[in-house]
């Protein structure tokens, strides 16, 4: 062999050695599982291609569908736009547009239906980083977008709209037609509809109607034109949807359906008008009918005759249907998934269920074999009544066994007639609490068998007054069950195996309730007033209090974010919020009675920390779980009802294989549906989204690529 050559080898084959050690971990989105199914949209027949194709808004995933036949639908592909929740999707022509809230607009081609490609990302600005994309739609090369932000006191107060109207004929150039800002107030109806037509010419026509406290239409934009035209007229009362035939506007109130139309002076006047009771949702237009859902159907009336609305039959129908195509209905069950049926012949009304996998996750438990996810979990209301504490309905656990890329087959499902509270899981037992006869107990079940999980006992939980997330910790280690009431300021131990045997410990008379605790080498660790003890749990019923081991980090926070813990078994890591900064302290177990500091550090500030009233929110951390050498961190405005409020709930990933040099690698910006409860699952982190389902990542390193191509040497 030539020296020369293999002088070269070793030379290249040292330098991707040295690279590889300079490659930085960074966090990989894999997609969504499961979710509440929000939106669905339907193409049929597009150019080129034969069938009927449609677009399923899932949690975070759009699951494309051949649904040709409408009784087997295939599923073709899944789309990942962003770890946030998809509000709504519109179609029109071969795109398709989501609105993923802060993530902004995402814009797909239909070219090959069954393969959407990506055209473009529409993000929000930097000036509008506190504003999310609440809906979106498409009329032929027309966008619209309506952004939504929060005003003073977050949820609970006014909403400020945003309206933005483009043209998008080159898609790399948007040309933009309109722009308006309005606010409302929760309890008062304000919604904005658009609506569009193709005329006779092929131009496409679309107007803004606006339900708020003057019900009204407000402009009529001709898409050839890009400008927009002023509406005389309006409604009494703010319909409950309308859709547009031809150029004639069919608008469906609570007992009556009305037409309009818009003449050239561009007034709108009505047409014509019929009663039909009890109607309960935006009517849906298929060809040349309409359907108006009510009560216990749905009613459908010809629309073909210019000035006149005639009803032709009423059709029995389980759900409300979202779209109807070619005389099939689609409707969206949320939690329940997709339902399909036929309007009319041999197999009408007969209701076909798609997406048997769980919907919303609220809370996620990991115990080696089985993943346990809940969905309708209780929600704790802001000012309870004696009646109504917790939201009512069924409640969900789901176990499901991993799969590979990412999927889970579902082995069994546990359902509530009260929504559950967090799992806790063994390899033998599945725990959660629930309300029962107005008293919270646990519910034990063994779960060997994890296809047939057994119900074996009820635990009693006393005194957890109206919030139990903030008012009960509880960790189930082996067989043993470790609980902190932070009511009676005590804690518990209760073996599993026999629930006979309990044990109680006094917590002392603190004031600050406990939220979080973490258990590692049979200690536990639990903070109170900011400051973190130890309790001796190598006899279990025989625990010895040690009292605090971090004096110096007190200090008052009664107005703070709440503290979190968890650890490794080497590490404890302690998140102290404190009004305008969030230190992670990280302490060493070596001694596990009384732990010592290793380091601490901050979080970088978000670039939506700010002054207001004097009070600087920015980040606080919400969850900490350690994976290996590494900290997934999830994060959120230090106080959650902050003037503006935030759109996201970042994720950053720090490094700590060197507990004393932490490296913050990367960040990753998710919807803040997201839950504090993060789960290391073998290689992947699971996160609880609620409507977005469970959102999967995983820790990728970004190495420099080394291939070589060397010529055959002969």
């Amino acid at each position: 062999m030539n020296p020369l050559f293999l002088r070269m080898f070793i030379i290249s084959l040292f330098l991707c050695m040295i690279f590889s050690f300079l490659s930085n971990a960074e966090i990989e989105y894999l997609g969504s599982v499961g979710g509440v199914t929000s939106d669905v949209v339907i193409l049929e027949n597009p150019a080129g291609w034969e069938g009927c194709y449609a677009y399923v808004a899932q949690g975070a995933c759009i699951v494309v569908l051949d649904v040709s036949d409408y009784e087997n639908p295939i599923v073709l592909k899944r789309l990942y736009p962003a770890a946030e929740s998809i509000r709504n999707l519109s179609i029109s022509g071969a795109r398709l547009v989501a609105a993923v809230g802060g993530s902004g607009a995402y814009l797909y081609s239909l070219a090959a239906p069954d393969n959407p490609q990506l055209l473009a990302i529409l993000p929000l600005s930097a000036a509008d980083e506190f504003r999310e994309v609440h809906e979106a739609r498409l009329c032929g090369s027309t966008l619209a977008l309506i952004d939504r932000s929060w005003g003073q006191g977050g949820p609970t107060s006014a909403r400020r709209y945003y309206r933005r109207l483009y043209n998008i004929s080159d898609i790399h150039h948007p040309i933009t037609i309109s722009y308006v800002s309005y606010s409302s107030h929760i309890g008062h109806t304000n919604s904005d509809f658009l609506y569009s037509y193709e005329n006779e010419s092929g131009d496409w026509n679309f107007f803004w109607y606006n339900s708020g406290y003057y019900p009204t239409f407000y402009s009529w934009i001709r898409e050839s034109s890009t400008t927009s035209i002023q509406l005389s007229g309006g409604l009494e009362d703010p319909p409950v949807g309308m859709f547009v035939y031809q150029e004639k506007i069919v608008a469906a109130f609570a007992n009556h359906i009305s037409a309009y139309t818009i003449s050239n002076e561009s007034v709108v006047s009505e047409i014509a008008s019929v009663t039909i009771p009890n109607i309960v949702g935006a009517p849906l237009l298929d060809g040349d009918h309409g359907y108006v859902p009510i009560l216990d159907g749905l009613v459908a009336i010809d629309v073909i005759h210019p000035d006149s609305i005639q009803i032709e039959e009423a059709l029995p129908l389980s759900f409300q249907p979202r779209v109807i195509s070619n005389d099939v209905a689609y409707g969206i069950l949320g939690e329940e998934g997709l339902v399909i049926t036929k309007l009319h012949g041999s197999n009408a009304g007969k209701v076909n269920h798609f997406f048997p996998d769980f919907g919303s996750a609220k809370h996620a438990a990991w115990n080696g074999s089985e993943l346990a996810v809940m969905t309708n979990a209780w929600e704790w209301y802001p000012s309870p009544s004696a009646n109504e504490k917790y939201r009512r309905g069924n409640g969900t656990i789901s176990l499901l066994k991993p799969l590979q890329d990412h999927q889970f087959e579902l082995l069994s499902q546990i359902t509530f007639h009260t929504p559950p509270g967090p799992i806790l899981l063994t390899d033998r037992d599945l725990l959660t609490p629930i309300l029962s006869d107005n008293q919270f107990v646990f519910q034990i079940y063994n779960i060997e068998n994890p296809k047939q999980p057994d119900l074996i006992s009820h635990l009693p939980i006393p005194d957890v007054s109206f919030d139990p997330d903030r008012n009960l910790s509880a960790a189930a280690v082996n067989r043993f069950l470790y609980i902190i009431n932070s009511i009676l300021r005590i804690y518990s131990l209760v073996d599993l195996h026999d629930i006979s045997l309990q044990s109680t410990f006094d917590l002392e008379n603190e004031t600050r309730a406990t939220t979080s605790f973490a258990i590692a080498n049979q200690y536990l660790y639990y903070h109170k007033n900011n400051n973190v003890f130890t309790i001796d749990l190598r006899d279990p019923f025989q625990p010895q209090y040690f009292g605090r081991f971090n004096e110096e980090y007190y200090r008052n926070q009664s107005f703070s974010p709440d503290d979190v813990l968890s650890s490794d078994n080497h590490y404890l890591f302690y998140a102290d919020n404190y009004y305008d900064e969030s230190t992670i302290h990280i302490f060493d177990l070596k001694n596990p009675t009384w732990p010592s500091i290793v380091s601490s550090f901050e979080i970088a500030p978000n670039s939506y920390g700010r002054w207001d009233s004097k009070v600087r929110y920015t980040r606080a951390v919400e969850d900490i779980t350690p994976q290996d050498s590494y900290l997934w961190i999830l994060t959120s405005d230090a106080n959650m009802l902050a003037p503006p409020y935030h759109p996201f709930k970042p994720l950053v990933l720090v490094d700590i294989s060197d507990p004393f040099q932490q490296k913050e690698l990367a960040q990753w910006k998710i919807g803040r549906e997201v839950r504090a409860n993060g789960v290391v699952m073998n290689d992947l982190y699971l996160l609880p989204a609620d409507q977005g389902g469970l959102y999967v990542f995983r820790i990728s390193d970004s190495v420099i690529s080394c291939s070589l191509y060397w010529p055959l040497l002969k």
